[in-house]
């Protein structure tokens, strides 16, 4: 910053600062500083007092003094968040909660050994969480607050979805069948592919079914990209926001052209999809209007969602909830049967295995719902997968809305961010040789007299809490078995499959996110399948 001082000749010469003006210099210095000296002050003495002060903190040995953000500690704990957890598990314990510093703020990690202690406590909200977490409440992230807000998109799933998947398999076992005769070639020669982007369009174009119904709009390629790509855009969006105080992401959302981007994507959401929900209103008012108008029955989440909407009195944004249930389920679908192939690609024997029961349990029938629970091999396979991949490495994510005292005299403070480990899975003390694939783990587990139900893919427990556990568990999780196991049906009987090269499928870390590797390529070909999916 330049000061002028003043050009005429009684001046004093450069860099001389009469009296007068010095003691104003001195003043606006001041002004300027003490506000600043308080803050940081209070930022150091509020980093010293905090809530959670009785619980010991784990360092990062990233941060310092003067790094009044933690950028320094949010950014290691991006990076090596597993490491972090499992440096604070071996310094307090195994059953002992710890505090850290995430790329979300100051964090609570409790231990797998009080998941079922927090699983239902109403003052530990996900919603609060992830409204936080997810900028939620800014122009252009909707449809988080679609999720967060209010809890239609649940009691829609519970209520409505999970009642119809029956009549859901044959129309989603058809867009399957038509994915994979689009993207793959129909000869005996092998083919190279990014085995992730693939599976991405399959679940995009499945859910895309099972979301929008017979509507034409389902095979629209504007909206399958808005779907796949809104998510990992609003996620970017998100995360660089986070970065900088709470109250300056709304300005701060109009500027950064990641921000900029999302907003984009959702005015041509609000352009695909506003006119079909126009369309379906006015056929419901015409047939309200005279009586001899019949409605097709639906089978879809636009027909749910009025439903629901309509019966719980909650108002709703349809264009940003169909972007919702998009984020919701497509890229954890994704995620999920791309972490299974790749554990299936380095386990040959296992998809010969599933295919000699893939063709026991559908024999000459087809895929039909009810043979979907007799996949009992592969329903063990896939949670095998999600246990030693799962999505997020911390779990049960919440928000303290009130000060909160368990059983054994654990206080959690109102305003507390906090998540339970899935260390629990990896430990080989609950499961035998956990850093090992092991296909038939959780069939054994079944086998075992009483244990029938209580190993299945979608059962929660707090040895496993890939699916989350108790009250804010994933209400969609038989949802996504179901779309996996019938996609898994394609690939593996209709198909061959081997790993282009030697490349090792790698797990990307962001924070508590674990993503499956994007870049893998791998190689197929068509083959006969014994069967007819």
């Amino acid at each position: 910053m330049e000061f002028d001082l003043g050009r005429n000749l009684s001046a004093p010469a450069p860099g001389i600062v009469p009296i007068a003006d010095s003691r104003s210099y001195t003043v606006t210095l001041a002004a300027l500083w003490i506000p600043i000296f308080i803050a940081i002050s209070l930022l150091w003495y509020g980093r010293l007092e905090s809530p959670l002060a009785h619980v010991p903190l784990v360092s990062t040995g990233k941060s310092s003094f003067w790094d009044i953000g933690h950028k320094k500690a949010k950014e290691s704990f991006a990076a090596n968040a597993r490491k972090i957890v499992a440096k604070g598990f071996q310094q307090v314990g195994n059953t002992k909660p710890f505090r850290v510093i995430s790329d979300l703020g100051e964090m609570l990690v409790l231990p797998p050994s009080m998941a079922d202690q927090v699983r239902n406590i109403d003052a530990l909200s996900h919603g609060e969480f992830m409204k936080e977490s997810t900028c939620a409440e800014v122009h252009g992230f909707e449809p988080f607050f679609e999720s967060t807000g209010h809890s239609l998109l649940a009691d829609m799933t519970k209520t409505k979805l999970m009642g119809s998947l029956k009549q859901l398999t044959d129309p989603v076992n058809e867009t399957a069948t038509q994915a994979c005769k689009d993207l793959f070639p129909d000869d005996d020669d092998w083919h190279e592919v990014v085995l992730k982007d693939i599976l991405l369009e399959i679940i995009a174009r499945m859910s895309s079914t099972i979301f929008l119904g017979d509507e034409e709009v389902r095979h629209d390629k504007a909206w399958l990209r808005l779907t796949k790509e809104y998510t990992v855009d609003s996620f970017l969006a998100a995360h660089q926001l986070r970065t900088y105080p709470q109250f300056l992401w709304p300005v701060l959302a109009m500027l950064f052209p990641q921000a900029r981007k999302v907003r984009d994507q959702l005015r041509q959401a609000e352009a695909i999809i506003r006119p079909l929900i126009e369309r379906r209103r006015a056929e419901k008012a015409a047939a309200l209007a005279d009586p001899s108008i019949k409605l097709p029955e639906r089978y879809d989440s636009i027909e749910w969602l009025e439903q629901t909407s309509q019966d719980r009195k909650i108002p709703y944004a349809p264009v940003a909830m169909q972007l919702t249930l998009a984020l919701s389920a497509i890229h954890t679908t994704t995620d999920l049967i791309t972490t299974t192939m790749y554990e299936l690609l380095r386990c040959p024997e296992v998809i010969r295995h599933l295919r000699k029961e893939v063709v026991s349990v559908m024999g000459s029938g087809g895929i039909k719902h009810s043979a979907l629970y007799n996949l009992k091999l592969m329903d063990s396979v896939i949670k095998e997968a999600q246990r030693i991949k799962p999505a997020l490495s911390i779990n049960m994510v919440r928000k303290a809305t009130a000060n909160i005292t368990l059983p054994d005299g654990f206080r959690i403070p109102k305003g507390t961010m906090l998540g339970v480990s899935h260390h629990g899975a990896w430990d080989s003390a609950v499961f035998p040789e956990a850093d090992k694939f092991d296909a038939f783990r959780f069939v054994r587990l079944r086998e075992q007299p009483g244990n029938e139900n209580r190993w299945q893919l979608t059962t929660l427990r707090s040895e496993h809490i890939a699916f989350g556990h108790g009250l804010h568990a994933c209400p969609g999780r038989f949802l996504a078995a179901n779309e996996i196991k019938i996609a898994l049906c394609h690939l593996l009987m209709k198909f061959e499959w081997k790993v282009a090269g030697e490349v090792k499928p790698r797990i990307i870390e962001n924070g508590i996110f674990l993503d499956s590797d994007p870049g893998v390529r791998v190689l197929v070909r068509r083959r006969k399948g014994e069967v007819e999916v």
